[in-house]
């Protein structure tokens, strides 16, 4: 497990997920999720306003692991998973460097022009935050709560893959010992690791996984908030592209440098 996982267990920071979101719509547990609530300011606005908040939660659909959900053609982590099985090399969709500079500095271009390429980058940049979760889900289980990384004492991200394989040697419920761990770690954990080509060394950064999810998911929420704004939009991206993780920069997953 990667030192920034390591640090967010240990913080036991509420992981932001379709159910806790909607358990808050709903009017429950706010007081118990107030940390959550401070720490995601854009996701309080949202939920008061009912249209923006379900194409938000659509979007949290996409990577909900549970085992009908994971044979569902749009969910995120059923597409990761169908590609590494078929060897297809992962893409990322990244902006142009030179061309959101352009826009940024304000270089002659009309506004119909301008705001297609922003809400053209939105697309971009939601795709490969579901891809940057789903990869994260896939190599270090769909909770950050130590208290939810099981269930009837099965790991939760052995059950997660189990249920993308249906593979019956994977641990689960039927099958839970150290001889179907190391056929998991062998057959299907460390192919997938060297699939995303994720370093977990001290001095490497995990390009494809990381732990702290909340702010990015802010901005998800605020680009739902913004959807017909296309100047607010760029700001947003900006944030995104400004973000400073454990490892650094996490502009490379969205720009093209």
């Amino acid at each position: 497990m990667s030192n920034n996982l390591r640090e967010a267990l240990e913080l036991n920071i509420p992981r932001l997920n379709y159910e806790l979101l909607q358990e808050i719509h709903d009017g429950k547990n706010i007081s118990e999720n107030k940390i959550l609530m401070d720490s995601l300011p854009n996701v309080k606005h949202i939920l008061q306003i009912e249209e923006k908040y379900m194409p938000y939660s659509q979007f949290m659909e996409t990577l909900d692991w549970r085992r009908n959900s994971l044979q569902m053609p749009s969910n995120a982590m059923r597409n990761v998973f169908n590609e590494f099985k078929s060897g297809t090399p992962q893409k990322w969709k990244l902006i142009n460097a030179k061309e959101y500079s352009d826009v940024i500095a304000g270089k002659t271009i009309s506004d119909d022009e301008r705001a297609k390429k922003i809400f053209l980058w939105v697309d971009m940049a939601k795709f490969n935050i579901q891809q940057l979760v789903a990869n994260s889900y896939m190599v270090s289980g769909p909770y950050i709560d130590a208290g939810k990384s099981k269930i009837d004492n099965v790991s939760t991200l052995h059950l997660l893959w189990y249920y993308l394989s249906g593979d019956e040697k994977i641990p689960n419920h039927r099958h839970n010992n150290s001889v179907n761990e190391k056929y998991f770690n062998d057959n299907y954990w460390n192919p997938f690791v060297k699939y995303i080509k994720t370093d977990f060394s001290s001095k490497g950064r995990a390009y494809e996984t990381d732990a702290s999810f909340n702010l990015i998911f802010d901005f998800v929420a605020e680009f739902e908030l913004y959807k017909t704004d296309a100047d607010k939009n760029l700001v947003t991206i900006n944030k995104l592209i400004d973000i400073v993780h454990g490892r650094g920069s996490f502009s490379y997953i969205f720009l093209d440098s």
